[in-house]
């Protein structure tokens, strides 16, 4: 934990916002982290993830980087996938934007800029919907904050194509730190779709394996009838530690729709937390997590129907290979005034191997008596007769089994709109699941 703070302290001259209101912020949250600490298995909520490797861990702020062209190239087939609107983050730093792929509108800047020149908005966003007091990782992405977007989307809007977000790992001499933050305004009536891409060049076939450390939290704030599409990709490196939170708050009539991915990572964890303040507020949560070797992947999600008349559904599933962990704790409270409350909740997960692990854990906490809700677990394996069924059909075992895990998957990707991403989370699945010998 010293290592982190006493890093701060040398860095925080070079940091924006440094001396102002900005600056105020980042000294707080550092202390805050300072009185916490990191999360350790003997509190709940961490019983199962152990942070250890991080908290002892030697990370680098990360360095400005001269992308070779291969590396360019690289980034480049990452954003040819679909059209969009794009900013692009090598380790935590912007790099100018491709040739056409701005966004001309200036509805998303990054943080940095926005943290520069609009201080009073930025003051009033920071901290809305992600609270640090008892996230200690949160507390330490808002001291160090850099690299991210603003997203602002004015009422009336409909943005034409997505927002894409993409954060690339690079090789560097050391192991670094990057703290991402994005914050989000749907204004009312507004409608977009935004991608976070968590990606490593590392991980590439023959890549380095070295370490690095990725803390990102991602604000959004919906006013009323707005309606925001998230998807976030983590395909981090190998030996990657990849920390994320999503915290969203909703008006009146608004919906969320959420779509994760993860991937990447030795150790991974991504927490989602939606509050539906007000009647009429929908939301709908989905993803997958694949773990393969001794990958360690944590899930933990939050609805809080705070209004009466909000809808929510969650869906989410595992595939774990290898010696691989997976953890799902999935939590939904019903405030009592939350009347004609519908809220939903599964959690599935499909075992390929004989040592993987996954511990689910859903809960409900209802104090309003009018509701319908539900919730369910599952853990399972791969169906034998299937197995079979595709083997005699001249089918070898392991082009069996990814064939199964894909339709497993199948539901979500399937299931995303825009179809230059559906294709790219589909590709990624694929390339991830014949290239491994221990699932």
């Amino acid at each position: 934990m010293n290592s982190f703070i006493n890093e701060f302290r040398s860095l925080e001259p070079t940091l924006v916002g440094n001396g102002g209101e900005i600056g105020d912020i980042r000294r707080h949250a550092i202390e805050t982290f300072a009185s916490t600490g990191f999360p350790t298995n003997r509190q709940e909520a961490w019983r199962f993830t152990n942070v250890g490797p991080i908290a002892a861990g030697s990370f680098a702020p990360a360095p400005l980087v001269d992308l070779d062209k291969p590396a360019r190239e690289s980034i480049a087939e990452w954003l040819n996938w679909f059209a969009a609107h794009d900013l692009v983050f090598v380790n935590g730093r912007l790099i100018e934007p491709m040739p056409g792929r701005s966004d001309p509108s200036g509805y998303m800047i990054p943080l940095d800029r926005f943290l520069e020149t609009d201080v009073p908005r930025a003051r009033e966003m920071l901290g809305k919907t992600a609270g640090m007091d008892e996230f200690p990782f949160t507390a330490l992405n808002t001291a160090y904050m850099c690299g991210g977007a603003a997203v602002m989307v004015p009422p009336g809007v409909v943005v034409d194509k997505p927002f894409h977000i993409l954060h690339v790992a690079v090789e560097s001499v050391e192991p670094v730190q990057s703290h991402v933050r994005n914050l989000i305004q749907m204004g009312e009536d507004s409608e977009a779709t935004i991608v976070e891409s968590y990606v490593s060049l590392l991980s590439e076939p023959g890549g380095s394996s070295l370490s690095y450390f990725r803390n990102a939290v991602t604000e959004a704030s919906l006013l009323s009838n707005s309606r925001l599409t998230h998807i976030k990709i983590q395909a981090e490196g190998e030996s990657a530690y990849h920390l994320g939170r999503t915290a969203v708050h909703q008006g009146r009539d608004s919906s969320f729709t959420s779509a994760f991915f993860s991937f990447g990572s030795i150790l991974a964890r991504n927490e989602i937390e939606v509050c539906l303040s007000e009647p009429g507020a929908n939301a709908d949560l989905s993803g997958i997590y694949l773990g393969l070797g001794e990958q360690h992947l944590d899930c933990q999600t939050l609805v809080d129907h705070a209004a009466p008349h909000t809808s929510s559904t969650e869906i989410y599933k595992g595939v774990l290979g290898g010696r691989s962990r997976a953890v799902f704790n999935g939590r939904i409270v019903v405030r009592a005034d939350a009347q004609k409350t519908n809220a939903q909740q599964q959690n599935r997960n499909l075992l390929i191997s004989e040592e993987a692990r996954v511990d689910t854990k859903p809960q409900l906490e209802i104090l309003a008596n009018d509701v319908k809700c539900s919730h369910g677990s599952t853990v399972g394996q791969l169906d034998p007769d299937r197995l079979f069924y595709l083997r005699s059909r001249g089918i070898d075992g392991k082009q069996a089994r990814n064939i199964l895990v894909r339709a497993f998957a199948g539901e979500f990707i399937d299931g995303i709109q825009v179809e230059g991403v559906r294709k790219l989370v589909d590709s990624v699945l694929s390339r991830k699941l014949p290239g491994s010998e221990d699932a």
